[in-house]
């Protein structure tokens, strides 16, 4: 009875994609794909919808909370409470309607055991929707690459963030490490076709990683991918070549660290290695300043998703997700994400995989740079865990998903 049930359920992974799996990607795609394409006003309207939508579609999948879930449902309950005791207005209205919703996809989704397929699936849409971002971001911003480093990044006519642009980059990057490393296609023409295809487009976007400038978003791809890479050394088989191997990888960080100046020195990827001006932080270190100051105001329950922009009149918000939700929520708030985080690595750790992790690391260079956890650290987050809970529901390791 055992066998048929494992043979029927290899069947079921084998053939089919559930309409809760193309919901999802249909999500991923617009979020990676072309929303950065519309205006930011357009935007702060959509998305939230769109991630409301992909609550819906597959809300019928629940199962028990892991603990990293319980913890951010009760850290958005009390985000919920601050919003209601402060005056609402459409811009609290918006921060926490995105906070919720975001936080109810991530939930929604990663409780959920994903087949096979489908993830194959979600992982292909994922990276095809980073490579369109990529491919829109390189035809209007060739100067990165022209030794004019201080014009503006644009997107469609509009300027965005750099740092910000290369996180939506990101999650493509590590998917094509994770593909080029562990899949074996099947068939001398088809096989030429995916290292082809593969090779160029995770070859895009990390030359637009390094192009864009973002140090953040830039570094999280890289340790995300000497992560991937090093679990893919363990199959190496003699202690001796394992040992040669991981040599050789951190001597190619080094020449990396050691030669990054002089190759990037006179476009707008620079700033990657400019150490002398590491900690530059652009006015980020006088908002941090003042974050704390507003936190020491309220310091156990916030001053309200508005505190900020009314007592310093700055439309920019601190770049730290931990300071910014002190500065709503007080030290509570700041205390519950921490919990949230440490339960998510106690978590990820225990599928004794580090292809989980390589994702994790973008989510949490995103919440220690960005001024929230929006779409570009919750996809992330949101594939770690769904890689984790399939690894854990199967006793495998990730690998098995593109070699199946």
């Amino acid at each position: 009875m055992s066998s048929k049930g494992n043979l029927s359920t290899e069947y079921r992974e084998g053939h089919s994609i559930s309409v809760p799996c193309i919901g999802l990607c249909i999500v991923f795609f617009l979020v990676l794909g072309l929303l950065p394409s519309l205006p930011s006003r357009a935007t702060l309207v959509f998305r939230p919808f769109v991630i409301a939508l992909c609550v819906l579609i597959p809300g019928a999948y629940m199962y028990r909370l892991s603990r990293s879930a319980m913890t951010l449902i009760i850290f958005h309950l009390y985000l919920t409470a601050i919003f209601l005791l402060h005056p609402i207005t459409s811009s609290t209205f918006m921060a926490w309607a995105s906070m919720v919703l975001f936080a109810a996809f991530f939930i929604v989704v990663t409780q959920r055991t994903w087949t096979t397929k489908e993830i194959h699936f979600i992982l292909q849409v994922v990276f095809f929707a980073c490579f369109v971002y990529s491919l829109f971001l390189l035809r209007e911003n060739r100067h990165l690459f022209q030794g004019d480093s201080n014009e503006d990044i644009t997107f469609f006519g509009t300027y965005v963030n750099g740092n910000a642009a290369a996180f939506g980059i990101v999650p493509g990057a590590l998917i094509g490490t994770f593909f080029l490393l562990f899949s074996k296609p099947r068939g001398n023409k088809g096989g030429a076709k995916f290292w082809v295809w593969h090779i160029l487009a995770t070859g895009l976007m990390f030359v637009m990683l390094v192009g864009l400038g973002g140090r953040s978003a830039f570094f999280s791809a890289l340790l995300g991918s000497v992560l991937i890479i090093w679990e893919w050394g363990e199959a190496i088989k003699g202690n001796n070549q394992r040992i040669i191997f991981r040599i050789f990888l951190i001597l190619l960080l080094l020449v990396i660290y050691h030669y990054g100046p002089i190759w990037t020195e006179g476009t707008h990827a620079y700033r990657l290695f400019d150490y002398d001006n590491l900690m530059d932080m652009n006015g980020r270190d006088d908002m941090a300043e003042q974050a704390m100051v507003l936190i020491r105001e309220h310091p156990f329950f916030g001053g309200g998703l508005d505190y900020w922009s009314v007592r310093t009149n700055n439309s920019l918000m601190v770049h730290n997700s931990f300071l910014a939700d002190g500065v709503w929520g007080g030290f509570t708030a700041i205390v519950l994400l921490g919990l949230f985080f440490l339960f998510a690595v106690l978590e990820l750790f225990s599928t004794k995989s580090l292809v989980p992790i390589a994702f994790f690391v973008a989510a949490i260079f995103h919440t220690f740079t960005e001024p929230g956890m929006d779409y570009y650290s919750y996809i992330p987050l949101t594939l770690a865990f769904i890689l984790h809970r399939y690894t854990l529901s199967h006793k495998c390791m990730p690998k098995r998903i593109v070699q199946s």
